[in-house]
């Protein structure tokens, strides 16, 4: 028996206890379930748009009944956005980013009419973002306002760089000392660890050559 039919006839045998005076209070679920009843009625309600989507299908063979119930694709204009500048600059996946700065809503906390934002790193988002900025108040296309979105990205990225080389020098020069991050510091501890291994495989080929020449 389905679920539903035994609570609607669980509500019916406790509304009749109540009415005889079998039990004397009201249990705590049983006003809850009187204002909210489940539904028997399990079965999708076909839209017009589903009909119309089956009445236009391409396909030969029928159409499966478990084909109409799929829930359809969540698409934003942003997300092709996303697809095309991730692909074409695949390591900007690799910079550091805080996670709970993405949260959709960057669209809301700043202002996009420049690119360059003082409280939000320059990023992928940042080209998405602009391009739909410009979109909306420029009236430009997709193409012509990524493709904008994309060169105002490449030159603060180049001033950033810029900047900071320039701010390591200006350290230096003052008499600073950098001390290896953790990713070089681990590279310097792989290479020492391979230079021992190469300097043990060598010397154990050599050995093994003079043990075969006896």
């Amino acid at each position: 028996m389905k679920p539903q039919l035994e609570i609607l006839q669980m509500l019916q045998r406790t509304s009749q206890m109540l009415k005889t005076g079998t039990i004397g209070l009201e249990p705590a679920w049983y006003k809850a379930v009187m204002e909210t009843p489940p539904t028997t009625d399990i079965i999708p309600k076909l839209t017009l748009k589903d009909l119309e989507r089956v009445r236009n299908s391409k396909r030969k063979k029928l159409v499966k009944s478990k084909d109409l119930f799929k829930p359809q694709k969540i698409v934003y204009e942003e997300d092709s956005i996303r697809t095309a500048f991730f692909t074409q600059h695949p390591w900007e996946l690799a910079r550091p980013k805080i996670l709970v700065e993405n949260d959709a809503l960057d669209f809301t906390r700043h202002d996009w009419s420049k690119i360059d934002q003082d409280h939000k790193q320059l990023d992928g988002e940042s080209v998405v973002q602009r391009t739909m900025s410009l979109k909306k108040n420029q009236s430009m296309s997709t193409k012509e306002a990524y493709n904008k979105a994309v060169r105002e990205f490449y030159k603060l990225r180049s001033y950033q760089h810029v900047a900071r080389e320039t701010a390591i020098e200006e350290a230096r020069m003052f008499g600073a000392v950098f001390m290896p991050g953790k990713i070089e510091a681990g590279l310097i501890e792989e290479a020492k660890h391979l230079r021992k291994f190469k300097e043990e495989a060598f010397t154990r080929l050599a050995r093994t050559e003079f043990e075969n020449k006896k």
